[in-house]
């Protein structure tokens, strides 16, 4: 047995001591300013900070956690941080009480992860490259055909929605369930992109490959970000780079390390990362749809990005305000009412599932982000607009500020133990990359996509007759073999 396939990290004695100091800190500023918006955001800033540290000190295995905190920051803190700075710590639309709670479910999500994390880093690293199997090198032959012909299809879908859309508002989109772009078949082909992709990418093809992959999944999502929706986009560009990171971190051999993010690579994302920003709040501030926001918020391309994304923070806030009037989920839990509800439809029928943005679905409250949209803008939801939600207010309505931490912590070990399960199981490889596709957009959405992702019947089916058919040809070349 080799000793370095399970190496014990090495955590360093300075890291434990910063970690050690801005944690202990952080809780008390926690304790003694837990009524105090000054304290508390100082508390929070203090365990990200933490976070982003502990990052850079483990960047080999921590950089899924690292894109995890930067999501964080924009969505549910940079917003506030804006107005923090600006000296304006106050909302037109909650109460300061809220404000101050939010920030405590922040710091106890932040304070989850973090442990989590620690406790995924403390455990044994394989530090080994990864060894495919012959399997995978079979599926990887099946899908990649399959991958390239669906994304070519979903991206033709795309367009035609797009298409479809001109001349409408951008709500439209959330209320007309009816609009039919292509003909069913080809519909049920563009839906299984997603999965063939990861299906094809846990296979450890080649570079030019899984660019080419990659590129058709970002340029799909372009229509829907000039339709209105930026998030598709947002999730498509991080989880190629998260792709990137694991294939450089968990490689075949150190040859093909090498061969993913050169410097060159590096330089051209640093570069296109600001004008992809300026070119979202371009496309965010033409479509004209009416935003929760009413405040004049700046041309700066960056600072407007983070003004039109980190409405999260105040979505957690309208939450806790109003969750007296929240409907109770549908069957008990938010986080698994969607999932239920979508598992319904598909084994009883579409007259059995409850359709998202109908008064059926706030009233009933299959997800959270359906129910707390109609109490806080009531009839407007039912035009197509919305608040969206986070694993947040979905772990807190279920079960208060333990499930909070409990979520945050599991997010946490999953971000670290992720990179380090990575490598020769294609399934396990399949299962975590499509985790991967929702997991970075969780402050701002329901945890529930997570677990529909791996539980949706067509995918199960694909990924059955995928694991069938490369058995029958994995047989026959040993067949061929002994003849």
């Amino acid at each position: 047995m080799k000793c370095s396939n399970q190496k014990m990290p090495r955590i360093s004695v300075r890291l434990v001591i910063i970690l050690s100091f801005a944690i202990t800190t952080s809780m008390v500023f926690f304790l003694f300013g837990f009524n105090n918006q000054v304290t508390l955001f100082i508390s929070v800033s203090l365990l990200f900070f933490s976070i982003i540290l502990m990052c850079a000190k483990s960047w080999n295995r921590s950089f899924l956690l690292l894109l995890f905190t930067c999501a964080i920051g924009l969505f549910l803190l940079g917003r506030y941080t804006l107005h923090f700075i600006n000296g304006d710590t106050t909302s037109q639309y909650v109460n300061n009480d809220s404000i101050i709670k939010t920030l405590r479910l922040i710091y106890i999500s932040l304070y989850g992860v973090i442990i989590g994390s620690i406790i995924g880093l403390m455990s044994p690293n394989n530090s080994h490259s990864a060894s495919i199997s012959k399997r995978s090198k079979i599926v990887k032959n099946i899908s990649w055909p399959l991958s390239i012909l669906s994304g070519i299809v979903f991206l033709v879908y795309n367009l035609l929605l797009l298409e479809s859309m001109r001349g409408q508002p951008y709500e439209s989109l959330y209320i007309d369930s009816s609009r039919s772009i292509m003909p069913e078949m080809l519909t049920g082909i563009s839906q299984l992109f997603i999965y063939v992709m990861c299906v094809f990418l846990a296979t450890y093809p080649s570079k030019k490959k899984t660019n080419l992959v990659l590129m058709i999944y970002i340029m799909s999502q372009i229509p829907i970000c000039i339709i209105g929706s930026r998030a598709p986009l947002i999730s498509a560009i991080v989880f190629s780079l998260a792709y990137i990171l694991l294939r450089k971190y968990r490689p075949i051999s150190f040859s093909e390390s090498k061969q993913w993010l050169k410097k060159k690579e590096l330089i051209m994302i640093i570069i296109m990362t600001p004008i992809i920003m300026i070119a979202m709040s371009a496309v965010g501030n033409s479509r004209g749809n009416a935003n929760m926001s009413n405040d004049n918020t700046s041309s700066n391309g960056l600072v407007d990005l983070i003004e039109k994304q980190g409405v999260t923070f105040r979505i957690v806030a309208f939450s806790i305000e109003r969750e007296e009037e929240i409907p109770k989920p549908a069957y008990g839990s938010y986080i698994f009412s969607p999932v239920i509800n979508n598992l319904a439809g598909y084994f009883l029928g579409s007259n059995k599932t409850i359709s998202s943005q109908t008064l059926k679905s706030a009233e009933r409250g299959v997800n959270s982000a359906d129910a707390l949209s109609y109490v806080v803008i009531g009839d407007r939801y039912l035009e197509g607009y919305g608040l969206g939600s986070s694993y947040i207010i979905d772990s807190y309505l279920d079960a208060g500020w333990i499930g909070v931490f409990a979520i945050s912590f599991i997010i946490g070990l999953f971000l670290i133990k992720a990179t380090n399960a990575f490598g020769k199981y294609w399934i396990i490889n399949y299962i975590i990359l499509i985790i991967t596709t929702e997991i970075f957009m969780l402050p701002r959405g329901i945890v529930a996509n997570v677990i529909m992702q791996l539980l949706y019947p067509k995918t199960i089916i694909l990924l059955t007759l995928i694991f069938l058919l490369s058995m029958v040809i994995s047989r026959n070349n040993k067949e061929k073999i002994i003849k």
